[in-house]
């Protein structure tokens, strides 16, 4: 009988630490992070944790409360988690840069951060309006376009029509081709230099 109860109480440590492990696991594969004790709290982690199940020995599951940033028009986003919580790196897909920064943090659940986005190129290409036709701002003739399709149409990137839609980009999206974009939006820019 002893030697019963024995084997019953072995199994059922086996059994939990297997199952303690399972949720040790599935804590750890949703970015959360095991507390200390079964006492512990998530604030142990710093504000912004919150408990979201358990790990091992009863101890919390603290997951940060940061809304993870998981897309970047015209580029990618990867999210890595440290002991201050979330940082986000930003890398932009070709014919892109990046205006902003290339990493944010997510602290106190708040992303601390600007509105990232990655932009195009203006080329130097602006839409002339006492003659009505475009015209490089270098002063060389206008003799070659390379317009994406059903460009150029006067409506930004956003789908809004304006007196503003005069300079031109490439855009990617279309191999690099050419579309008009509203001037005062936020771009890099291609400059022509003379090679010595």
């Amino acid at each position: 009988m002893f030697n019963c109860l024995y084997a019953t109480l072995i199994a059922l440590i086996i059994y939990h630490e297997a199952d303690a492990g399972k949720l040790t696991r599935q804590c750890i594969a949703s970015q959360g992070r095991c507390g200390q004790t079964k006492d512990s709290t998530c604030e142990s982690f710093g504000s912004g944790w919150k408990e979201s199940g358990k790990c091992c020995n009863r101890k919390p599951c603290c997951v940060s409360q940061c809304i993870p940033i998981d897309s970047l028009k015209n580029g990618s986003v990867t999210v890595t988690r440290s002991n201050d919580g979330l940082t986000a790196h930003f890398a932009c897909d070709a014919g892109f840069v990046l205006a902003g920064n290339e990493s944010l943090s997510c602290k106190s659940s708040v992303w601390h951060w600007d509105i990232l986005q990655c932009v195009q190129y203006w080329i130097g290409l602006v839409y002339d309006d006492n003659d009505q036709s475009f015209k490089w701002e270098s002063g060389v003739p206008f003799n070659y376009s390379d317009w994406s399709p059903q460009q150029p149409d006067k409506v930004d990137s956003q789908g809004n029509p304006g007196p503003l839609v005069k300079c031109v980009v490439l855009d990617s999206n279309y191999a690099n081709k050419w579309h008009d974009e509203n001037c005062s939006a936020h771009r890099r820019y291609i400059c022509k230099t003379k090679l010595t």
